[in-house]
């Protein structure tokens, strides 16, 4: 298992780190109002700024920034958060860094919200 100290955890705030008995590590994003204005800037293309909205965009990110990686991650979202979960402690922990580094990031997030299409 993978040993996580706290600079780390400060450095993925406000992200949540957890690590469960059989060593599956989970990282925990709250996003229910992260970049609203973004959001509705794009509600017309079938955004809405919860936790689905957000797996997708993180679904790209990962497939352009560590696509080595995709395969290793699993994804729970819900309405108001993302949980991606891992038995690669490793890759979780880089994609927790970087995500982290680029979550505030809104030219990024509208790039990537460009390659989604909603509308059926």
């Amino acid at each position: 298992m993978e040993y996580v100290d706290v600079k780390f955890l400060n450095q993925i705030s406000p992200f949540e780190w957890f690590v469960d008995e059989n060593g599956n590590a989970a990282v925990k994003i709250n996003v229910k109002s992260h970049l609203i204005e973004v959001f509705k800037k794009h509600k017309n293309d079938g955004f809405e700024c919860c936790g689905y909205d957000w797996c997708t965009i993180i679904m790209l990110y990962i497939n352009e920034k560590m696509k080595k990686d995709l395969l290793s991650f699993d994804y729970d979202p819900d309405n108001e958060n993302v949980i991606i979960i891992s038995k690669n402690q490793v890759a979780l922990k880089e994609f927790s860094l970087n995500f982290r580094k680029d979550y505030d990031n809104t030219h990024l997030i509208e790039s990537l919200m460009s390659q989604v299409d909603y509308r059926l």
